[in-house]
């Protein structure tokens, strides 16, 4: 896939979603950041680093700007029923998790282990 011709939305401001965002953009992407939660609640929140990295973002809320990108990433925290995502879908947007941003970046073998229970142990 050819990041320069892509733009993305990446929805969920937390440590994975700031690092998707920074890794797009250095591949050469256009990228939107995004997270209903105000700057307060946003613990890993690295407003100096987006600005140096020139990647646009708003916080408290999801404006109709995410929709204006080509691809959506999406935070494992937000519900694939929500609003947002059902919006992004009867839309067409193509919808990415941030892990399947990160496996197109990896140039040695993966095996993933799936599933909801039983990782942790």
């Amino acid at each position: 896939m050819d990041f320069t011709k892509c733009s993305f939305t990446i929805l969920g401001a937390g440590r994975s979603g700031i690092a998707a965002a920074k890794l797009l953009k250095r591949h050469g992407a256009e990228v939107f950041l995004s997270d209903e939660n105000a700057r307060s609640s946003l613990k890993y929140f690295d407003e100096d680093g987006l600005r140096n990295a020139g990647i646009e973002y708003e916080l408290g809320g999801h404006s109709e700007r995410i929709f204006e990108n080509d691809i959506i990433v999406k935070s494992p925290g937000i519900s694939p029923d929500s609003d947002v995502i059902v919006k992004a879908k009867k839309l067409g947007k193509k919808i990415f998790s941030e892990i399947e941003i990160a496996f197109r970046f990896c140039s040695s073998p993966v095996i993933a282990i799936t599933g909801t229970n039983g990782k942790t142990t």
